[in-house]
């Protein structure tokens, strides 16, 4: 169910991970906790680099088929071509058995 809308409170909660009351009571306050990447399926790359701009939280893709992996190696290959031209900096891939 990725539409954009999701992709943005998603990126949202990946700026704040964690409630600032909760580290405060941690003495986490001034640690600057953010997530490592936000991860969305290839479609949703545009609108997750969008939502991300200027915070510095590179944009990761699943690609080549995910979950299974089963599509034909040409279409893996587009799928990881196109989230990388839409700003994807990392590419989670599911690796054939």
């Amino acid at each position: 169910d990725d539409t954009p809308g999701n992709v943005q409170r998603l990126c949202a909660k990946a700026r704040n991970p964690v409630r600032r009351d909760i580290l405060e009571q941690l003495g986490a306050g001034d640690l600057g906790l953010t997530c490592a990447a936000v991860c969305v399926y290839p479609s949703r790359v545009k609108d997750a680099v969008d939502a991300l701009k200027g915070t510095g939280i590179p944009v990761a893709s699943v690609a080549t088929g995910f979950p299974s992996g089963q599509v034909p190696l040409a279409q893996k290959l587009d799928e990881i071509r196109a989230a990388v031209d839409d700003g994807a900096r990392e590419i989670d891939i599911v690796i054939s058995r």
